[in-house]
């Protein structure tokens, strides 16, 4: 009940720099990369304001947000034995929260069990809850938009393989452009996980897969173009 308690001081806590990856603070802390980790800061807002929102990036790390005690967002059930604990979803979100005038309390509470790089790589966003909404929307259009153009890309060049087999160089660039569409699916705004239920550890397989994949068909596909160089 206590947590985020705007009347509790920030004294006895650690500054650290953030969005870091808490492995990062290892020369000043004793951490692991399995464990608990909270995180607070205290926003100062006016008398008057417009109504504000948090937008809250994409995490590899099970985590509860909390604005002046009340719960905002999660990802997971963070409050079980810390071996069962995994994220639940991956895409970014808005959350309108119940802000007040003078000093609130934000509080981040994280627990990781297996992802190698736990923390925040991305800044939470404090703003005013239209322009947050509209700027994710943007940035969701704009993903869509490339993933589906590349996804077009590929089947068209598939097309070409299939008409003219003895040339290769266009199979290479439709798996190419497959991989980079597919990646950008579960990158970014995540779009994949409003349209399918994908589970953390499928995305985060295939956001690591399709980095390692992508060199492969475009190292082929150019080599195919210059085979002399």
């Amino acid at each position: 009940d206590e947590l985020g308690d705007p009347s509790k001081t920030l004294e006895s806590a650690l500054q650290v720099p953030v969005p870091a990856h808490w492995m990062d603070y290892k020369s000043r802390l004793p951490v692991t990369i399995s464990g608990e980790a909270v995180f607070e800061a205290d926003v100062v807002l006016p008398e008057a304001f417009a109504p504000l929102a948090v937008r809250i990036p994409s995490m590899d790390t099970a985590f509860v947000l909390y604005w002046n005690g009340v719960e905002i967002a999660r990802n997971a059930n963070i409050y079980k034995q810390e071996a069962d604990v995994f994220p639940l979803y991956y895409a970014p979100l808005v959350r309108s929260i119940p802000a007040t005038p003078g000093v609130n309390r934000i509080t981040l509470h994280m627990v990781n069990s297996i992802y190698p790089r736990p923390g925040f790589r991305d800044a939470i966003q404090l703003g005013q809850e239209s322009e947050l909404k509209l700027a994710q929307e943007r940035s969701l259009f704009f993903d869509v938009f490339l993933s589906g153009s590349l996804f077009l890309i590929a089947l068209y060049h598939f097309g070409l393989f299939v008409l003219r087999p003895k040339d290769p160089s266009t199979f290479y660039f439709s798996c190419f452009a497959m991989v980079v569409s597919v990646r950008l699916a579960v990158t970014g705004e995540a779009f994949l996980f409003r349209l399918a239920p994908i589970t953390w550890k499928i995305s985060t397989f295939l956001e690591y897969i399709t980095f390692y994949m992508a060199a492969s068909p475009l190292i082929l596909f150019i080599r195919r173009l210059y085979p002399d160089e």
